[in-house]
């Protein structure tokens, strides 16, 4: 059961995204893909944790996951038209894409899983749609509506909760402390 703070982040997400404003139309095929992802991203994030707790080291768990994720994503490749990457334009951006925003990325967020707990990490990892919304609104020059404007707070309202140190932490350490 997701915390109170999740949901709050992800009530943000689904304002952002543009889907309450009736502008939206929702295909199911992308709903279902949409679904599926989101069960994938909350399946890796689980049995990440499960392996870190039983002693594996975070880069080697992140590593597993992504590797096998490059294999499956190889016939892929090979159907469809590669020859953009071969190009320097096209092997710049795979290079980006494969070292900055997937291994930098869950490196970091490996490290995290190793140190909280699942539900706090993939709340945090929240600040991704809100770093791309304002990146829409500042580079792109996109407009905010009032539903977009009102998800972007609930998503800081959630990363700010889920970031701030809760008293009952504190009292955990405190007894532990003192044990």
């Amino acid at each position: 059961m997701p915390s109170a703070r999740a949901v709050v982040a992800l009530a943000g997400v689904v304002l952002v995204s543009g889907v309450t404003g009736g502008s939206v139309a929702l295909a199911p095929g992308g709903l279902l893909a949409s679904a599926g992802a989101g069960m994938s991203y909350a399946l890796y994030t689980v049995c990440g944790k499960a392996l870190i707790e039983r002693g594996w080291d975070s880069t080697r768990v992140m590593g597993t996951v992504f590797g096998t994720a490059a294999l499956a994503s190889v016939p892929v490749l090979l159907v469809a038209d590669g020859s953009w990457l071969f190009t320097p334009n096209g092997l710049a951006l795979a290079l980006w894409l494969g070292i900055v925003t997937t291994a930098v990325a869950y490196l970091l967020f490996g490290w995290g899983l190793a140190r909280l707990t699942a539900v706090t990490v993939s709340t945090l990892t929240l600040a991704e749609p809100l770093g791309a919304t304002i990146l829409g609104l500042l580079v792109l020059h996109e407009r905010l509506t009032a539903a977009s404007a009102a998800g972007l707070a609930l998503i800081a309202i959630g990363l700010a909760v889920v970031s701030a140190p809760s008293r009952r932490r504190e009292e955990v350490r405190d007894a532990t402390a003192s044990a």
